[in-house]
């Protein structure tokens, strides 16, 4: 068993923290995983993307695989940003599940007002895509937490509730807590999200 997950966004999203989180839950649960994290340019919300690997076990040939993901073998994208879910779209087969963050963070085209082409995700996705989950998460964070910081911790729980990542929410939990410094009232609510059903 193996599942290939790209987890994409733009700098300051929490890409980076979430993958690492995931990674070290699936060491912890006995997992061998290989990954790659590619960050954006020098730019301020440049695009980052994260690649991780999962296997079941460890053999002298997944040893031999490397940590990118070929084009059409993607099982889980986790899209933070909501237009980077079209960045990646050759890494998508038709059973790629994808759950994506409807929140919008200004390309380009809108921050300097340029006349750019732009898509509609959802319009796009929706043809060609039938395992996909759009939702606000980062509006659901500003609510739960008060801040739409915390939106990739929502999508990770998501994605563990789905079946999309063979491990546990709890230990995606501890894991996750260590990778950032919470204060206690924030750790509180990440558990009791957990415990949420």
């Amino acid at each position: 068993m193996n599942t290939n997950i790209l987890i994409a966004g733009v700098g300051g999203q929490g890409v980076n923290s979430l993958s690492i989180a995931l990674q070290k839950a699936c060491i912890k649960e006995g997992l061998y995983c290989k990954s790659s994290i590619f960050k954006g340019g020098a730019q301020k919300r440049g695009a980052i993307y994260s690649f991780i690997r999962i296997f079941s076990k460890k053999t002298a040939h997944i040893e031999n695989f490397g940590g990118e993901i070929a084009t059409g073998d993607l099982d889980v994208m986790l899209a933070l940003e909501y237009n980077e879910s079209i960045r990646y779209m050759k890494y998508y087969n038709a059973d790629t599940r994808l759950i994506i963050n409807r929140n919008e963070i200004a390309f380009f085209s809108k921050r300097y007002k340029e006349n750019m082409l732009e898509v509609n995700p959802t319009e796009v996705l929706k043809k060609h895509y039938h395992k996909l989950t759009i939702a606000d998460y980062s509006q659901e964070s500003l609510d739960y937490f008060q801040h739409k910081k915390m939106s990739n911790f929502i999508m990770g729980i998501q994605a563990i509730r789905k079946g999309n990542l063979p491990i546990k929410e709890t230990v995606f939990l501890e894991e996750f807590s260590k990778n950032i410094s919470f204060s206690t009232e924030v750790l509180t609510k990440m558990k009791a999200y957990v415990l949420s059903t």
